[in-house]
């Protein structure tokens, strides 16, 4: 069985520089606010322009693959970032490559990527990490407004026919959703199943090192 190959982001020095500068603005002056702002965009657009370059695909749940996030999470943990820090980089820069604006992050000119992410950020007034997250979630927030007034439609419509019927569609709607959970739950032992597989087969190899060794 193939093992999963680590990865390092160069960028993440980069998030690193300006999270230390962070830390030295924390504390000082309102004036300096403003500072930390930029800072923090700054780590943003390192890290996007990054992943866009790479052409890192977000998955169809809008995240990152695991062995980005996983670099991502491991190389600021090791920088002595902390994990309420590293998580919020890992779902915002997630949710920008899967928002409205990720067609314009993934334009960009390669060679100059850095500083035309930061261009579409403050195009769109994402001047702040706050901004960021608030924009992304925005979006989520819509669709699943749209989906449940679509919902909500097809059940009036219904209703109005038959309301035998509206009864048969929500029983229906209800065992399609607990098929479809199931089916996920399966995956997921299988997904499960098929890592310990990778960690034992792993585990016997250094093992077998080792004895070679001695």
């Amino acid at each position: 069985m193939t093992k999963s190959t680590e990865i390092t982001l160069a960028s993440v020095n980069a998030v690193v520089e300006q999270e230390n500068l962070i830390k030295q603005i924390k504390g000082q002056s309102k004036e300096l606010t403003e500072q930390k702002h930029t800072a923090k965009v700054t780590a943003y657009a390192e890290l996007a322009a990054e992943l866009v370059v790479a052409d890192v695909k977000i998955s169809k749940a809008g995240n990152l693959p695991t062995a980005y996030s996983r670099a991502i999470k491991n190389q600021l943990e090791a920088a002595d970032v902390n994990k309420a820090t590293y998580d919020r980089y890992v779902q915002n820069i997630a949710g920008l490559l899967n928002s409205k604006i990720a067609v314009e992050l993934r334009a960009i000119d390669k060679s100059n990527a850095v500083s035309d992410v930061l261009m579409v950020l403050d195009r769109h007034g994402l001047n702040s990490e706050n901004k960021i997250t608030k924009f992304w979630n925005s979006e989520v927030k819509d669709l699943i407004d749209i989906a449940a007034k679509a919902a909500a439609r097809k059940r009036f419509e219904i209703l109005k026919e038959n309301e035998a019927e509206l009864v048969r569609f929500d029983e229906l709607q209800a065992e399609y959703f607990e098929a479809y959970k199931a089916e996920a739950e399966a995956k997921a032992l299988e997904e499960a199943k098929a890592k310990a597989e990778e960690n034992a087969e792993a585990i016997n190899e250094f093992s077998s090192d080792l004895d070679i060794a001695s």
